[in-house]
């Protein structure tokens, strides 16, 4: 009975911290943290307009290539269709390239 006593009386005894202290001892860490946040945030905006600058030269790229196969003559056509077919040749795929 009086240990029962004795750990409601330390119970009692340990008060939470005022609210004010707890705030001023979180908010510099809330600082650090936030500004860590910021930082990141900015790398990674900066990151990600980076790429797409270059996703949309490699788009502009292949856009100006197909345009330009767009132009060739049949002739043009036809030779690099059998270039490749006579290149594959040789490495035995044009077996498997006719079959398609």
């Amino acid at each position: 009975n009086s240990f029962l006593e004795k750990l409601e009386s330390v119970h009692r005894g340990c008060q939470a911290p005022p609210p004010s202290l707890v705030v001023t001892l979180l908010n510099p860490v809330s600082r650090i943290y936030s500004q860590l946040d910021n930082s990141l945030d900015i790398e990674n905006t900066k990151k990600n307009s980076q790429e797409n600058e270059e996703k949309k030269l490699r788009t502009n790229y292949t856009i100006d290539i197909v345009e330009e196969i767009k132009k060739w003559s049949w002739l043009e056509h036809f030779f690099i269709f059998f270039f490749f077919l006579f290149f594959l040749s040789f490495h035995g795929y044009h077996s498997l390239f006719l079959s398609i």
